[in-house]
């Protein structure tokens, strides 16, 4: 949810995880565990982490992108373990402002927890993509988790409500041309069985191809189709499909997106914690697609 006062915006973003309180609260303070989630993009390589844990005390964290180091920088305010955290926070490199985020931590019955980060004093025109970098930020931070207790969730899901109704936002998952502005160059047709491919740049052993075939297809409702990519014999090869489900609300005047990839296997870490913050910005583009194309 982001709201926005005056002049500056808060931004707030909650997720659930299959992790105690305290697992969740350290991941954000032990340097080697958080330089693997925290501001770290996808194609991006986190190559300085300093994390002075104390309240007064400093953390910078420099990811390299393209050739250059973006540092994200900030002081400790508040350290309540497991329950809350207070930091200053500012990308020097982008903008002097500096903001504030708050973590906060409730257990809930079944053993796992509630996080809820709120970002004070973001500009408003950087409202909606802090909020989107959040949510990737929190999709890593439980692939990271789930890798430390020996295994990954099967799926990766991600939500959204966007403020067009349910034909509007279908148009745009089976188009080839919108597809191509959101998600990957295709050749997609909307029929049942059909194969297709999304095509992408090359990267190490990967040919940047991913091959489908349509399952589903349920008009505007719900869209399911194989994926499978990843060169022969790597661990990190995927075989598994994707459904999206478009639920109309506001008396259809907005719909509310369901992405769910499906499976992922004891192996796939890495392509589970890069596939998972890629989906968080795809989910972005298709809104942004969905609202351009009219």
């Amino acid at each position: 949810m982001t709201s926005a006062g005056s002049t500056l915006a808060t931004v707030r973003v909650s997720r659930r995880f299959d992790a105690a309180p305290e697992q969740v609260f350290d991941a954000w303070l032990d340097p080697a565990r958080a330089g693997r989630w925290l501001f770290a993009a996808p194609a991006g390589e986190m190559v300085r982490v300093e994390i002075d844990a104390r309240v007064g005390g400093r953390f910078l964290f420099a990811d390299r992108r393209d050739g250059e180091d973006v540092e994200h920088v900030g002081e400790y305010l508040e350290i309540g373990r497991p329950r809350r955290l207070v930091f200053t926070f500012a990308v020097p490199k982008y903008s002097p402002v500096v903001t504030r985020v708050t973590v906060e931590i409730a257990p809930s019955a079944d053993g796992g927890c509630v996080l809820t980060l709120t970002h004070e004093g973001v500009l408003p025109d950087y409202a909606s993509r802090t909020e989107g970098g959040w949510t990737m930020i929190l999709d890593g931070l439980a692939a990271s988790l789930a890798s430390e207790g020996g295994a990954i969730p099967d799926a990766i899901v991600v939500e959204r409500t966007l403020p067009y109704p349910p034909e509007r936002v279908w148009r745009a998952l089976t188009r080839s041309d919108l597809i191509a502005q959101w998600l990957m160059p295709n050749d997609f047709e909307p029929a049942p069985g059909r194969r297709f491919t999304f095509r992408t740049r090359p990267m190490g052993d990967w040919d940047g191809v991913v091959s489908c075939e349509v399952l589903e297809i349920d008009p505007p409702r719900r869209l399911r189709y194989s994926w499978v990519g990843g060169s022969t014999g790597n661990p990190g090869r995927l075989d598994s499909t994707v459904t999206w489900t478009l639920t109309p609300m506001d008396g259809g005047n907005a719909t509310h997106v369901l992405m769910e990839h499906e499976g992922f296997r004891p192996g796939n870490e890495s392509a589970h914690a890069a596939t998972s913050g890629g989906w968080v910005k795809v989910l972005a583009g298709l809104e942004r697609v969905t609202g351009e194309a009219g």
